[in-house]
């Protein structure tokens, strides 16, 4: 009995994209240790004050971005960070979103220690948001 095969034999060529049906784009969440620096805050509040948008429309563009957009958020080891519908109210708990007039005006009000624990949530959901729609600008905030 031979068992050398004769010919080659090749596996079926795949059509593009027919292991994965969609073409949901996987963004890495930034973790804790990441988020909560000066380096991290402060280019992320940049970033935030180049879009020139209101504190109450900064929200919405925030809504769109991790709602909208056909994404998929996993932690580093891969297991899926889940977006809950009202959490973009809950991290900021204040209706008027003053915090983001205080957090785009960095010029202004120069930060003078490192960002507390309480705040990551609502930098999470900041920087998840630039990864969706601006991640070559995103990808500067951890340099």
């Amino acid at each position: 009995m031979n068992l050398v095969p004769s010919a080659k034999v090749r596996a079926p060529k795949l059509a593009l994209n027919s292991v994965r049906a969609s073409k949901t784009r996987i963004i890495i969440v930034p973790h804790a240790s990441q988020l909560l620096t000066t380096a991290y805050y402060t280019k992320l509040a940049i970033a935030s004050s180049s879009l020139n948008m209101s504190r109450r429309s900064f929200p919405n563009w925030m809504a769109d971005a991790l709602f909208l957009r056909d994404v998929e958020f996993r932690f580093r080891d891969g297991r899926l960070y889940e977006i809950a519908d009202d959490e973009i109210d809950f991290a900021f708990s204040d209706p008027s979103f003053r915090w983001l007039s205080d957090f785009t005006d960095l010029q202004r009000l120069p930060l003078k220690q490192k960002p507390h624990y309480t705040i990551e949530l609502r930098l999470r959901l900041i920087a998840l948001s630039f990864w969706v729609d601006f991640p070559e600008i995103a990808k500067h905030f951890a340099r």
